[in-house]
């Protein structure tokens, strides 16, 4: 149950209904949040935050969380 999606350079994130994060594709600037920069070919669960809202931009990720806090990872 997917209810938002948002596109970087060269990468992707998925919010799903429960308020799961997933990305895959380019990781060089750690934009996908996983702890490494390794280039990820399937979708990987990004932290463990209940999100309610996503944005990626073109090297960095944000993610608001269901409580108020924002987080962002990448270039910075």
């Amino acid at each position: 149950d997917i209810v938002q999606i948002s596109s970087g350079e060269d990468y992707s994130l998925v919010l799903t209904k429960d308020g799961k994060l997933y990305g895959w594709g380019d990781n060089e600037y750690g934009q996908l949040g996983i702890g490494n920069t390794d280039t990820q070919y399937n979708p990987v669960k990004i932290g463990g935050m209940d999100i309610i809202q996503i944005s990626a931009g073109r090297y960095h990720s944000l993610a608001l969380t269901k409580d108020g806090k924002l987080y962002s990872w990448g270039y910075n």
